[in-house]
């Protein structure tokens, strides 16, 4: 009998999409679809939750969200699982000089991944939902360790409100090797404290940054942490560093590291009821403020007679850095300013060291900022188009001398429209294919916002291999606001977002959702372009009974037979079985104790020799 690989756990839902691509929602991975194991202050325009400080009880930790973007179960997906014929006695199964076992085949589904798709690895379906035991929970800034382990800071509402760090396993379960039960808080100075970056050491050693004081006088606010969470007292004092520049209210919304170990900060400052401006810090190892940095250690930089604010900084490899965001108003621009390692301005960057961008006419902001490896500088975040279009995804590709690049989009500026009233790109990374990836959020109707993902092409188009048509959005619980506030790249490509997910009326939880970046095929478990043989789903099983005469030629839906599989696995692959001198022992002392015969022996060894398992 072959199962069909369908939903149990309750009927796909279907949304459609204004392009006429359909998205599936669905709960849960099929219940028959198993895959037989292998291997804060200055607020911004985008949509903040309700800011309540009461404390819930009983909820604490990860729990798994039941609701994500899926697409339909596939209808005839097949993997071989082995099952042991009467009489006969289990054997270790031949895998690159191991050996296989004469068995026959019965059948479970599993389902091809395609890119886009929630990776079903990690988190339930996908997903991940952490609630810290308060009302809100807000996931601003993502990292990912060297060991896969992945880190969402943001803050949570401890009244007041409190830093927030979570760190992941690679599965997406809390690292109980972290604070506590993979969880820590941090109040620094009984006000809001609030992370909105955070950046790993090479040491391991993370660095958090954001504000501390508001709503009263609100500084730079650096914490830095050791591996297992705790606070580090050579850094500041007891961890902790604040910074006034001088103003009112000061924010940090970016961080970078330096080669030598230097922090850079970037955010914005603001005197009174005054106009805000470019503000950045540069840090010693130790947390004291860099002199010879501009004025002691900070830099303030203004664009115009209104608001300008840093959203995100990068350090190019001369060691110039970029902070970019928004400029101007009512109706800001994107707004960059390079400035030297001393922390003057860059006259070759656009003669002035600052460069403006404008759309449409409306209001355009960068949230996200990233290099490519020829030194050309990617921005994301959205532009306003008015009318019914109201806020698209917006990416706009500069040349090292701060000119638009116009071989990227439509002169240098690339806006998506997925067909909702408001959508913002808030994170922005770039594949080692070029490829860009930016993550944010989108509106549906009687949805709210949905974390939203979009892959682009290098010359700014959009991959129309991710998810439908280049993009997915994921909705965690069909109802209420869930925002994706940076992305990050994973080093076998998969991309990760962050941000924050609806928890249940006034209630918001750090939210993950991590997607595929290239497809599998054969659906099992391994990218395609890490698959020797993408189109074969041999990897569980290959079963020999007498080798080339005798192997088991179950039938395939396309009509292929197991022999014909082995065949076309074989053809030019690099990872054929090796015949060693333990599988001739093992055979050896098989057949002197009377499981296997002499024939059985030599067919195994041949099998050992040239049979390929993917």
């Amino acid at each position: 009998m072959i199962p069909l690989c369908r939903t149990i756990l309750g009927s796909p839902l279907v949304r459609q999409h204004s392009a006429g691509a359909t998205a599936w929602d669905q709960h849960r991975p099929p219940a028959l679809a198993f895959r037989w194991p292998q291997r804060a202050g200055h607020r911004r325009s985008s949509p903040n939750p309700s800011h309540q400080k009461r404390r819930r009880r009983g909820r604490s930790g990860s729990r798994a969200p039941g609701l994500g973007t899926r697409r339909p179960a596939c209808p005839w997906c097949f993997v071989p699982r082995a099952r042991h014929p009467p009489g006969r006695n289990n054997m270790s199964r031949f895998l690159n000089g191991m050996i296989t076992v004469p068995l026959i085949l019965s059948w479970l589904p599993v389902c091809p991944a395609d890119v886009g798709d929630l990776d079903s690895g990690f988190g339930t379906g996908g997903l991940v939902t952490t609630d810290f035991g308060f009302t809100s929970d807000v996931g601003r800034a993502l990292a990912i360790q060297d060991d896969g382990r992945i880190l969402l800071a943001g803050y949570c509402s401890a009244d007041p409100w409190d830093v927030a760090l979570a760190r992941y396993l690679p599965d997406g379960s809390l690292d109980p090797s972290f604070g506590v039960g993979g969880l820590v808080t941090t109040d620094v100075q009984s006000s809001d404290d609030e992370a909105a970056a955070v950046a790993i050491q090479p040491d391991g050693r993370i660095i958090v940054a954001g504000s501390t004081g508001y709503p009263h006088q609100q500084d730079f606010l650096l914490i830095r942490y050791h591996g297992d969470g705790s606070l580090d007292a050579s850094f500041g004092v007891n961890g902790v560093v604040t910074t006034d520049l001088g103003a009112t209210l000061e924010a940090v919304y970016a961080i970078r590291l330096q080669p030598d170990g230097r922090v850079v900060a970037a955010g914005f400052s603001r005197v009174g009821l005054g106009d805000a401006n470019f503000a950045l810090a540069r840090y010693n190892a130790d947390g004291s403020l860099d002199t010879g940095f501009g004025n002691c250690g900070t830099v303030i930089t203004s664009f115009t007679n209104s608001d300008d604010v840093a959203d995100a900084v990068v350090i190019q490899p001369d060691g110039k850095i970029v902070a970019a965001g928004s400029t101007g108003g009512p109706a800001p621009d994107f707004g960059l300013a390079r400035y030297r390692a001393d922390g003057t301005l860059d006259a070759t960057f656009d003669d002035d060291g600052k460069v403006v961008t404008d759309f449409t006419g409306g209001a355009d902001i960068i949230y996200g900022l990233t290099l490519q490896p020829d030194g050309r500088i990617v921005a994301a975040g959205f532009c306003e188009q008015g009318g019914e279009r109201g806020r698209d995804f917006a990416l706009a590709r500069y040349h090292a001398d701060g000119a638009l690049d116009p071989a990227f989009g439509n002169g240098g500026l690339a806006a998506t429209d997925f067909g909702s009233t408001t959508e913002f790109g808030t994170g922005i990374a770039v594949q080692r294919d070029g490829r860009i990836v930016v993550a944010g959020a989108s509106d549906r109707p009687g949805t709210r916002y949905d974390f939203t993902v979009a892959r682009y092409l290098p010359d700014g188009t959009l991959d129309a291999e991710f998810g439908a048509g280049g993009w997915v959005s994921t909705d965690f619980l069909l109802s209420g606001n869930d925002v994706g506030q940076a992305v990050a790249l994973q080093p076998d490509g998969k991309i990760v977002a962050g941000g924050w997910a609806y928890g249940g009326p006034r209630l918001h939880d750090f939210a993950l959702a991590r997607y595929l970046a290239v497809s599998d095929a054969d659906g099992d478990g391994i990218p395609d372009d890490q698959d020797d043989c993408p189109e074969s789903n041999l990897e569980s099983t290959i079963v020999i009974d007498g080798c080339d005469t005798h192997v088991v030629n179950a039938l395939f839906e396309r009509g292929c037979t197991m022999s014909d599989e082995i065949a076309a696995c074989a053809e030019g692959a690099p990872n054929h079985g090796v015949f060693t001198s333990r599988v001739a022992h093992l055979t050896n002392a098989w057949k002197k104790s009377g499981l296997i015969s002499g024939k059985e022996k030599g067919s195994i060894q041949h099998c050992a020799a040239q049979a390929n398992i993917p």
